[in-house]
């Protein structure tokens, strides 16, 4: 009988462990799986900057970008981001309104991708627009 004492009285405090004072189970977190625990993933080498001369096509101000009227290096499309600086020869800051058909520009920027797009960080306009 002491036996069957001990038995209640460990699977009492076992079960007292699991279910609190209320009668509700405690919740617990579930084990990892394999689609929960993230692994190393390895970024990739950012591209390195490129810097092309060419003359403009047109440019589409709403969309912020600048289409070349011949690809260079397989880039026809230069895109405009926030931090993009357009500046003069002289390094003088302009809008991309000073950027028409027929001017020629450097841009300086990232390429991504496999696409024929450039992401602009710099252009360097050569002819610019006279101011409107």
């Amino acid at each position: 009988m002491p036996e069957r004492v001990a038995v209640a009285i460990a699977v009492a405090l076992l079960v007292a462990g699991c279910v609190p004072f209320g009668g509700k189970p405690i919740p617990r977190s579930p084990l990892p799986t394999a689609a929960s625990v993230t692994s190393p993933v390895a970024t990739a080498t950012p591209a390195p900057s490129l810097a092309l001369d060419g003359t403009v096509q047109s440019v589409a101000l709403s969309a912020q970008v600048i289409f070349l009227s011949a690809p260079v290096m397989g880039v026809t499309t230069i895109a405009i981001a926030e931090g993009t600086r357009i500046v003069d020869d002289e390094g003088n800051p302009l809008t991309l309104r000073r950027i028409g058909p027929g001017c020629s520009i450097r841009a300086i920027g990232r390429r991504r991708g496999t696409g024929d797009a450039l992401l602009a960080a710099q252009i360097i306009v050569h002819d610019p627009l006279p101011s409107r």
